[in-house]
């Protein structure tokens, strides 16, 4: 598994609307601005947090974004999702993968369930407020 750049700006936006977040809308210039970021990516990352009720705002003159939804209530889980075709760490594991032949006798299988579990519970219980507050556990189980 390997979080692409979509992904890690995704959360880059999320949380710095989260440190601006002074209930006023925050333009997107000021967003790619801080973060060294193109217009053009937050644009394109801006729309699919909105359409998941992570953002909301205007575009235009005027306009600008901010979180839909407290930081508390916002995980990295949920927004890794919407930006990467999978969290899995192997092939077989993927929704909708026609089932591997060697599946009832693979000896390998409950090691790959086993940290999908784990990276699954670890980014489910890491918020945004987490984040920006560098309340990150850096060990599994903290």
């Amino acid at each position: 598994m390997m979080i692409s750049t979509r992904g890690r700006y995704a959360l880059r936006v999320a949380c710095d609307l989260a440190v601006h977040n002074d209930g006023s809308l925050i333009p997107m210039r000021d967003i790619a601005d801080r973060q060294g970021l193109s217009l053009g990516y937050v644009a394109r990352i801006i729309p699919v947090l909105s359409r998941a009720g992570i953002v909301e705002g205007t575009s235009g003159k005027g306009g600008g974004y901010r979180l839909k939804r407290a930081a508390k209530d916002c995980t990295v889980a949920e927004i890794l999702r919407l930006t990467e075709e999978s969290l899995t760490p192997v092939k077989c594991l993927e929704k909708g993968v026609e089932p591997c032949d060697r599946r009832d006798c693979c000896l390998t299988l409950p090691v790959w369930k086993g940290l999908q579990k784990v990276v699954d519970d670890y980014l489910q219980n890491v918020t945004i407020e987490d984040v920006i507050e560098k309340r990150v556990p850096q060990k599994v189980g903290q």
